[in-house]
């Protein structure tokens, strides 16, 4: 419509002259000032929803959020009051309980001493595992935070001599599991003549179970690999530990490499 409004007075006034292009002109005219009526009613439409969408649904909405926040608080310091208060008027015995937890701690302090001076006083501890690209750069390398191992050495070694290698795989519950947790283990088992290594691994959150596995996987190899030529131990003598969570990873990767294996051999056979 705007394009033959636009070029049908002119074509008017080429056959009939300038009155008829007045006419046709204020026809136009009348036309556009129609378009802007209903374009300032659509305006007026658009507004006045907008203002409704903006009114007493929206406010309401906020009120209430605001309540449901005040609710929540109102119930938060109300059980906690109530928990305090139950303590001091009820039953003694949480004190009781918690005094031989308290007295329990007490006495494993100097065990705990003594594990954290042999792992402190140990010269083989936090020995990568795995590099891996910095994101940054394609040219530097890092190794995690949680990529590293310890290895602990027999007390009196033989040059020459291949000593049996023990990796030990903490637990944790996939969550808090740390290669320190193990060192008392190498205590009890270096002076036997074995050399006792411990890999750490991520945990959960900051890793799914595909991932502790992975990691897993590349600290064995990496003893496999270098447990002899660097450390006196027998890349054919390894025996594979685990403790809780780490005994679910170190049955998992062995499961999966036999399942590899298997598959393997069936390929080369068929």
């Amino acid at each position: 419509l705007s394009i033959n409004h636009i070029h049908l007075p002119f074509t008017l006034h080429f056959f009939f002259g300038n009155n008829q292009q007045t006419i046709m002109s204020e026809s136009h005219k009348g036309l556009n000032s129609k378009t802007r009526n209903v374009t300032d009613t659509h305006s007026a439409l658009v507004s006045a929803a907008k203002d409704k969408d903006a009114s007493p649904t929206n406010t309401a909405s906020e009120e209430e959020a605001s309540l449901n926040w005040i609710g929540r608080i109102n119930l938060i310091v109300s059980m906690t009051s109530r928990f305090f208060f139950s303590l001091i008027t009820g039953s003694w015995i949480w004190v009781y309980m918690s005094g031989r937890l308290l007295l329990f701690v007490f006495f494993l302090i100097p065990g705990w001493m003594v594990m954290l001076h042999y792992y402190l006083s140990h010269p083989h501890r936090d020995i990568c595992y795995y590099i891996e690209r910095a994101p940054s750069s394609s040219n530097n390398t890092r190794c995690s935070s949680r990529h590293y191992l310890d290895i602990y050495l027999p007390n009196r070694r033989k040059k020459g001599e291949k000593y049996p290698v023990v990796i030990f795989l903490t637990g944790g519950a996939w969550i808090i599991g740390y290669k320190m947790w193990g060192a008392l283990m190498g205590r009890a088992l270096c002076p036997h003549g074995m050399i006792m290594v411990i890999p750490d691994y991520r945990n959960y959150p900051g890793a799914n179970i595909e991932e502790m596995l992975a990691d897993v996987d590349m600290a064995i190899q990496y003893v496999k690999a270098n447990i002899s030529c660097k450390w006196g131990g027998d890349p054919n003598n390894i025996v594979l530990v685990g403790q809780s969570a780490g005994a679910h990873l170190a049955t998992m990767v062995c499961l999966r490499k036999a399942v590899a294996a298997s598959i393997a051999d069936h390929e080369r056979r068929t």
